[in-house]
This record gives structure tokens, sequence and C-alpha cells, in this order.
């Protein structure tokens, strides 16, 4: 519905799939994202004109059962995805999605809220309880903080090599190979 649930339109981008869950961008109506389920896939799509057109964004996830998902508003447009084994997380800044464990459950996520005022998100889980964490940041470390804390070995590398980061941190951190 565009106009307040006067008249409603069915957009759905594959009428064998089931929609498990929708969110809305609170910024920007017309975007949205949802996770479906169907006979043979599972597939997580992204739509910016209120549905009237669908991008599959589901990546590298394989067919893992998705129950819900989540907007984490100004992230990069991130996104949780409640699945059969637990939470993955992908913004705008990322190729593909990324297991979300940080002290999540690798168990089927019902349902998800974010407490921005904490900082956390809570998963809702099917017979384990709800969980919390962090949410996902970027944390931005300056170059002497870096130079400090981060060692790569061995030096030169031929297929393999060790990065350590020690860091006094409880951020999630990501490292990119650029």
């Amino acid at each position: 519905t565009k106009n307040g649930g006067t008249g409603w339109a069915t957009k759905i981008p594959d009428a064998n799939m089931d929609i498990t869950g929708i969110v809305i961008d609170e910024n920007n109506p017309a975007k949205l994202w949802i996770c479906c389920t169907g006979s043979s896939t599972s597939k997580v799509y992204l739509s910016k004109d209120a549905g009237n057109s669908w991008t599959d964004i589901t990546g590298n996830l394989t067919n893992l059962g998705f129950n819900c998902i989540i907007h984490q508003k100004n992230a990069n447009d991130g996104l949780y995805l409640g699945t059969e084994v637990g939470v993955f997380y992908k913004d705008t800044t990322m190729v593909n999605w990324i297991s979300y464990n940080s002290n999540l459950p690798n168990v089927r996520v019902t349902d998800f809220e974010i407490n921005y005022t904490a900082g956390y998100i809570r998963a809702a889980t099917f017979g384990r309880s709800v969980w919390e964490s962090q949410l996902y940041t970027i944390v931005n470390i300056n170059e002497n903080e870096l130079n400090n804390s981060l060692s790569v070995y061995p030096v030169p590398a031929k297929n393999e090599f060790n990065v350590l980061l020690s860091l006094k941190t409880e951020k999630y951190i990501r490292l990119a190979l650029l």
C-alpha cells in the first residue's frame, strides 16, 4: 500500500516463494527488503521502488531457510538475516554476506529487535531463548594504533599468511584485503 492501507497491490518477486520477513527503510518507504522461502530455494530481495521491481541480493548464501530480516539504520543499509543456522550480515560496502555469530547461537533465528540506545541487536530463537550482541560496526583505526597492533607473518608469504591484531576493543572488526 502507498496510501495508508486504502488500496493494496500484490508485489512479489516470485509467486512460488513465501515471504518470511519484510523490512522497510524508515528514511525511504519505497525501499524495502524481503526474505523468502520456497520449495526449492531461499532468497533475499531488495526493492527500491515500493515493490515494482526486485533485485536478488542472496549472493553467497545457500538455501539456509531464511526466517526474518532487519535493517540497521545509518549503517550503509546494514541487514541482519535470521536463518535456520544463525545470523548473517551484509551492508552496501560488502560483496558477500558474513556469518554474524558474536554472542549469537548457530540455531534457528525467528525474530530481531535493535536497541539503538544500547547499541545491541537481540535475536529470538526457536527453543533457545533470546540472545544479544553488539551491532555490527566498522571500527576506524588510526595508522599509529594499527602499526603498533597489527602483525602479518610470514613475510614474504606465498599462499597463506597470518594476521595478528591486538587491539583493546569489543567491536566486531572486519579486515579487507585490497
